[in-house]
């Protein structure tokens, strides 16, 4: 592996061992080609997440137009965030009380613990929504302000209800609910389906418990069980359609990141059988085997090398691994390339 890659990838991880501090230290200590790494920062989204990653003395030894950069992005996305925090704050008391089953999912949840202010842009609130309560939704939101829109032109119109049906049916979610706030526009997009429309799961998933995190603020999520069992879902979604692969979706790398990071930080909350338990009760086996993979491409961790062991059987031939459905062409195709190879690959 490239040293440039060596630390980008050290550089992001959450909790760090004093091992990866002095492997950091040591190749921040050689030549680097710092072009390639602010690039690929910028590329893959993850300039907070490298600032916010080293200390001040491995701070020092990067360029000063470097530091400086990621100085400034920091400082924008920290507002941006502080920005939408009061409307995700008022989302999340307003369903509790409208009493719909929800959870807050990825950048919204991610900054209530695990990331600080800054670390990560996000540019929307994602929600996961029991299907039989999208009406009572409906009415929360709209009593909110919000509408539906895909904001087509920058024009907050109400969507067609040939749009809603699209959406609904291709990606498994709603059309945003879209509202103008004094910060500008806020969007909040609705997944209302853990996994895809043939593994109809939501009801166990829901049985399984939500949880009240109070971390930097308060916010309802998942278990860290079902948490990181809808990491694996959405991740292998989006690395096996056409879909989402067109738009290189599936090789941006800070969702690699995100999902080591919420395994490194929530460890010792996730024991082995349960996970198993878990994954084998919501059908998702192979879905986990496949992520998991993939990260061994990225990490070496216990935690990823005893999931793949103990999830063996459902384990993915070469082919399998590489397979991308054609969704226009309704066929089969293949990746010619490793994660790995196509996330670092110029152009």
């Amino acid at each position: 592996m490239k040293k440039e890659h060596s630390l980008i990838l050290k550089a992001v991880l959450q909790n760090k061992s004093e091992k990866e501090i002095r492997e950091i230290d040591k190749i921040l200590d050689s030549n680097l080609d710092w072009i390639e790494i602010a690039g690929i920062a910028l590329n893959h989204r993850l300039g907070g997440y490298i600032y916010k990653g080293l200390n001040t003395s491995q701070q020092k030894k990067m360029p000063k137009e470097v530091v400086k950069a990621l100085e400034l992005l920091v400082r924008a996305q920290k507002e941006q965030f502080e920005e939408n925090l009061e409307e995700i704050c008022k989302v999340n008391d307003a369903l509790e009380e409208a009493k719909i089953k929800f959870a807050v999912l990825k950048g919204a949840f991610f900054g209530c613990e695990m990331y600080e202010k800054g670390t990560r842009r996000s540019n929307d609130i994602d929600l996961l929504v029991y299907e039989d309560d999208l009406g009572k939704l409906d009415t929360c939101l709209r009593a909110m302000g919000y509408i539906q829109s895909n904001m087509s032109n920058g024009e907050m119109v109400e969507a067609t209800k040939k749009e809603k049906i699209i959406q609904r049916m291709n990606y498994h979610d709603l059309v945003p609910y879209v509202k103008k706030t004094k910060m500008g526009i806020m969007e909040l997009d609705i997944n209302f389906l853990f996994d895809g429309n043939k593994n109809l799961i939501d009801k166990n998933v829901y049985e399984m418990g939500t949880m009240v995190y109070k971390g930097r603020y308060r916010i309802t999520g998942l278990n860290p069980y079902t948490n990181l069992a809808f990491l694996c879902c959405h991740f292998y979604r989006e690395a096996t359609d056409t879909i989402w692969t067109e738009g290189k979706r599936d090789v941006t790398l800070y969702k690699i990141v995100d999902m080591m990071n919420f395994i490194r930080f929530y460890r010792e909350q996730i024991n082995y059988d349960i996970m198993i338990e878990v994954l084998k009760k919501l059908n998702i086996e192979k879905k986990a085997y496949f992520t998991f993979k993939i990260m061994t491409e990225f990490y070496e961790y216990e935690f990823l090398s005893e999931m793949l062991s103990r999830l063996d059987e459902y384990k993915s031939g070469d082919d399998e691994m590489k397979a991308i459905h054609d969704t226009k062409n309704k066929t089969t195709i293949y990746r010619d390339e490793t994660f790995f190879e196509k996330t670092f690959a110029r152009g």
